[in-house]
């Protein structure tokens, strides 16, 4: 077993803390004037403050003595939670608050909130009394969203990845510009939240689906176009890692993965069966280099095939499968199997048809052909909890003849914010309740949303290309997995394609190098269209990788 020695996230997030200058004001916010509407009503349960203020409600909650909740309810109308939510209980902390100044006040150890009176407009400070956010008074573009003043030179972090082709260009941070950024999942490989932090010592989670922030100046920040008709946002003081603490508390810690899952794997998008495959273990086994999982494409599964093909091993690739004696085989030599599974099943099928008279299609979204069985295929609802239900029964047969994890692609192919992590959701709720929560769960997923990782769930950043250039890029799209709250992030070492042409000793040389790097981020595989045993690359390729993976 290989357990990577890679630097902490508290490490990770310390350097990136680092940038920008660090400048002490103050602002009141006593003065604040606007068209809101006044404070008219003030009333007090614990730590929560409900206030009246026009036509609206105001809550105002400490959830910790480092967060504070505030959620604007345009004539009391509230809405419900976004999955990115995965608590609304928090202990009391016994926070001292003032509603009889002006403006009010409520402080803690960590801050210091005060709400004016003339406008109900809220501001946060640290606990020394530097201001970090304050409510902005209906500044333009804000309808539907929440528009701050922040800590002026202030380095703005999380909201986006990259996506697999993007050409990220060494940027880690969000800079001020005229277009905003759009708060998504993203497309492939893609990491996305609605978590904005700086190094100035604060973090603002809005809870939404969709919208945009818009990074106006270093001081300056605006969130429109949200998805829930109140406006709910969490204010999180601290350095880097307590925010990033934080935050998890709100959307959900992540679970803890199985041992092996800390290893090497091996994947490939190339022909596979059983034979290819106990070669290849034999490979490593023979050469003494480490190998703890092998992740199966759709060669490992009947696709296509009637009577729940897409949940079933393949009899021609892996004649063993169904019995559960090629898993046990490859458990015996210390190697764990993953598949991969989509969100998608065949339409003309028993199980396209019982999803059809059980409404699990997603609304709208017509049947298309599949590139792989070429016929019609269409798209599961994962936001029902009975179609979640189904998909798991139909994948339990897998999980007990072999395949430990799961490898979740293309979920994100129609920029379905929710569809990967609910996907996710189905086989991690099915499995920890199948094993009674005795055995713990593995995916790697093609994207990522604030909340996703409390389901055990991984990400990749998608089918990148090979060569230095690429190998370069895949630096920041691990940093700003890392700033949106996903650090369990991996790639595919080496790359997926070669459509940038690399050959001869370029083309080892860099599997070489590429797999030193992949041995000191969270999730180490190698996948592409062709194989990527060590050995192919030359003796020296091999030599350094073998190094890099006993690390």
């Amino acid at each position: 077993m290989r357990f990577p020695k890679h630097p902490g996230l508290i490490c990770i997030l310390g350097l990136v803390a680092a940038l920008g200058p660090v400048q002490l004001f103050g602002q009141d916010v006593s003065a604040a004037s606007g068209d809101s509407g006044a404070v008219t009503n003030v009333s007090r349960s614990g730590d929560t403050l409900t206030l009246s203020v026009g036509g609206d409600r105001l809550i105002v909650q400490v959830c910790q003595a480092n967060m504070l909740r505030v959620d604007r309810l345009p004539e009391g109308k509230s809405s419900p939670h976004t999955p990115s939510i995965g608590t609304t209980q928090w202990r009391a902390v016994g926070a001292s608050i003032d509603t009889g100044s002006d403006p009010m006040t409520i402080s803690t150890g960590s801050m210091i909130v005060k709400i004016s009176r003339a406008s109900g407009r809220v501001a946060v400070y640290e606990g020394r009394g530097r201001l970090l956010v304050a409510e902005q008074d209906r500044p333009e573009g804000s309808k539907g969203g929440v528009a701050f003043d922040t800590a002026p030179g202030s380095h703005f972090y999380g909201l986006k990845g990259w996506e697999y082709l993007d050409d990220s260009k060494g940027q880690m941070e969000m800079f001020p510009a005229g277009d905003a950024y759009r708060i998504k999942a993203g497309g492939e490989g893609n990491t996305g939240g609605s978590l904005l932090w700086s190094n100035r010592g604060y973090g603002i989670f809005v809870d939404t689906d969709r919208g945009d922030c818009r990074i106006k100046s270093p001081a300056s920040v605006l969130f429109s176009g949200l998805s829930r008709a109140d406006v709910e946002y969490y204010v999180i003081v601290g350095n880097p890692a307590e925010i990033q603490s934080t935050v998890a508390g709100l959307t959900g810690s992540p679970p803890m993965f199985p041992k092996w899952a800390l290893g090497f794997s091996n994947s490939e998008f190339a022909d596979m069966n059983e034979t290819l495959c106990e070669n290849n273990v034999r490979g490593y086994r023979s050469r003494g280099i480490p190998l703890d999982l092998y992740t199966f494409d759709f060669q490992w599964k009947a696709w296509g095939e009637d009577n729940y093909g897409e949940w079933r091993w393949n009899l021609q690739n892996f004649p063993n499968g169904p019995s559960g004696a090629f898993g046990k085989k490859m458990a015996a030599q210390g190697v764990k199997l993953a598949g991969i599974m989509k969100p998608r099943i065949h339409v003309d099928t028993t199980q396209g048809h019982y999803a059809s008279e059980h409404g699990f299609w997603v609304p709208g979204r017509k049947p298309y052909e599949d590139y792989f069985s070429k016929k019609l295929v269409n798209d599961l609802d994962f936001s029902k909890a009975e179609c979640r239900r189904w998909f798991w029964d139909h994948a339990r047969g897998a999980f007990d003849t072999g395949i430990a994890g799961w490898w979740n692609d293309e979920a994100d192919a129609w920029g379905d914010t929710w569809e990967g992590m609910e996907m996710q959701q189905a086989l991690y709720e099915g499995q920890r309740a199948y094993t009674r929560g005795r055995q713990r769960v593995w995916s790697v997923n093609r994207n990522f949303y604030s909340g996703a990782q409390r389901y055990a769930y991984a990400t990749w950043s998608g089918d990148i290309d090979s060569g230095f250039g690429v190998m370069q890029q895949q630096r920041e799209r691990l940093m700003c997995s890392v700033n949106v709250g996903q650090e369990r992030w991996g790639m595919d070492t080496g790359g997926f394609n070669n459509h940038n042409r690399v050959t001869g000793e370029e083309y080892n040389e860099c599997y070489a190098r590429w797999m030193e790097f992949a041995a000191f981020v969270p999730i180490f595989r190698t996948h592409g269209t062709t194989y990527h045993q060590p050995w192919l690359f030359g003796s020296r390729a091999e030599a350094a990788a073998t190094k890099a993976i006993k690390l």
